[in-house]
């Protein structure tokens, strides 16, 4: 029973993420569009834009969705100048690592940067007996 068992809290120094650039930095460069988050209709339009036929977001879409596409260079159907716009202009997932830290315990701390900007943090905490915590 929950009354019953017993558990064991650690504390963990936590270091604090990056802080925010001054005014005075250079601006970040600009964000990447997430193509598992955009819709079909969206992408067509996205590409119409940069100059490429809307066909083509059926086949990124198919790339990602179906063939599991982690690099634009996998999308070996679409030309080198699509691929390219691609690589500079969108992203294939929704997390990117920010920043990490590691303990001398084997303990890992990450900052992740979502789609929109915003950090969020996660802990994995390995044990002796092989268990890991997240």
């Amino acid at each position: 029973s929950l009354a019953a068992s017993t558990s064991t809290t650690t504390t963990l120094r936590s270091a604090p993420l990056p802080s925010a650039p001054s005014a005075s930095s250079t601006p970040p460069p600009p964000m990447k569009i997430n193509l598992q988050t955009i819709s079909k209709t969206d992408l067509e339009d996205l590409l119409v834009s940069w100059g490429h036929p809307k066909y083509r977001a059926s086949q990124i879409l198919k790339w990602i969705r179906d063939a599991g596409a982690s690099t634009f260079d996998e999308m070996t159907n679409l030309p080198a100048s699509l691929r390219s716009d691609l690589r500079d202009r969108a992203k294939i997932g929704s997390l990117e690592v920010a920043a990490e830290w590691k303990s001398s315990d084997g303990t890992i701390k990450r900052a992740y940067r979502l789609w929109d900007g915003q950090l969020i943090e996660s802990v994995l905490m390995p044990y002796d007996d092989g268990r890991i915590t997240a």
